[in-house]
């Protein structure tokens, strides 16, 4: 509470954490008493870590995500079991469903972890099954991304280097260490590229504002196009490379 007297007038201002947010200004002036009250429905975490968990697993999963879909096979083609994979009779989409598949289940391991460790710890509210589905289509995302970097390079190095390149802007452009209004306006607009930003912006609309599913799923829209251009990106490469 706080308190403030100036020309003629005393006024109290009250803010109050917990299940809501109320505010409460009560104001004197020359024994006329006005009151207004605010109220919202969504509260600040009570600890950082309850805002951060969940965002972190955003992150993580970009880096783990992207550097395996990379390396499985610039690791293949270094040991040269990819020319025995050319003589087999199947086509880039088996390929590309094949590479996905295994670590995707471990990406939705690693989701499940990350959430349980948050609720655990902080009392972070669990995902929806909204937010679940957009996490997996981030997730798709990211191992095609990181198919699309095994076409470029050439080594299992030139693949870690690639997924850095990508990890660094996401991670300090997308909100996670920063807040996007505070960002410059060229910021901003690079920052809209990236899915772990949208992602994060509809993990943080559902977790801490309570928004409904058919919101959750409409701020996953570009996840939704940058999982579906880097799919049709690596299935092209992939059915170029065995012509």
């Amino acid at each position: 509470a706080g308190g403030s007297q100036g020309g003629g007038g005393v006024w109290v201002g009250r803010a109050q954490r917990g299940p809501e947010i109320v505010r409460d200004v009560a104001w004197n002036w020359r024994g006329l008493a006005l009151s207004l009250e605010g109220q919202g429905g969504s509260p600040r975490p009570r600890q950082d870590g309850a805002y951060m968990m969940p965002a972190l697993s955003g992150v993580i999963l970009t880096l783990t995500l992207t550097l395996m879909a990379a390396l499985c096979v610039v690791r293949e083609q270094e040991r040269g079991t990819w020319d025995a994979l050319r003589t087999t009779p199947l086509t880039a989409g088996h390929i590309v469903v094949g590479k996905l598949w295994p670590y995707l289940l471990l990406g939705l391991g690693q989701y499940a972890l990350l959430q349980g460790l948050a609720w655990a710890l902080f009392g972070t509210p669990w995902a929806s099954a909204a937010l679940w589905a957009l996490a997996v289509v981030f997730m798709l995302g990211q191992l095609g991304l990181g198919l699309c970097l095994s076409l470029v390079a050439r080594q299992q190095l030139q693949a870690v280097q690639l997924g850095i390149f990508f990890y660094l802007p996401s991670l300090l452009l997308s909100g996670f260490m920063f807040p996007l209004h505070a960002m410059p306006a060229w910021a901003q607009t690079l920052a809209q590229l990236l899915p772990l930003t949208h992602f994060l912006r509809a993990m943080r609309a559902e977790l801490f504002r309570q928004a409904e599913p058919a919101v959750v799923l409409s701020l996953g829209w570009p996840i939704l196009l940058f999982a579906l251009g880097v799919l049709w990106a690596s299935w092209a490469g992939y059915r170029r490379r065995m012509a």
